[in-house]
């Protein structure tokens, strides 16, 4: 019961950096004119993964008992996590197959019209109230 609980709380610990992670990829990556379809495909594929491996891993812990199951759903994350290691860049300019194409492209650059702003002042506007309220609903709701 204690390994399984201490390999919750790590997998807790190395997924929360996931959502900010993309985010920063999309706005370095996309204009901010383009940056509505890759948040979507984000969220997406974070609801879609969550629905498939629900199933498997019950599955597998049934089959081969709950250490098998988390192995095999660690294993095409971390093969993924390679892959991301040795191909992404945090800047579009600095990946080799971009060499000279970034001229002709328009990345996002990072900052917003909250620059400057005071917490009080970011906190206080209505869409981020917003946003916040639907968060902690959707919070309650999935978790």
């Amino acid at each position: 019961f204690y390994a399984f609980v201490a390999c919750r709380i790590l997998l807790g610990i190395f997924e929360a950096p996931t959502y900010p992670a993309a985010a920063r990829v999309t706005v370095s990556w996309f204009a901010p004119d383009r940056r509505a379809f890759p948040n979507a495909i984000i969220q997406a594929a974070g609801y879609a993964g969550a629905a498939l491996t629900m199933p498997l891993v019950a599955w597998a812990a049934g089959e081969w008992g709950w250490r098998a199951a988390i192995y095999a759903s660690a294993l095409p994350a971390f093969l993924l996590s390679v892959v991301w290691w040795r191909q992404a860049r945090d800047d579009p300019n600095d990946h080799p197959k971009l060499k000279g194409l970034s001229k002709r492209i328009t990345y996002g650059t990072p900052g917003s019209e909250f620059d400057g702003a005071s917490f009080r002042q970011i906190v206080g506007q209505r869409n981020v109230l917003l946003l916040s309220v639907s968060y902690l609903a959707h919070g309650y709701v999935v978790y």
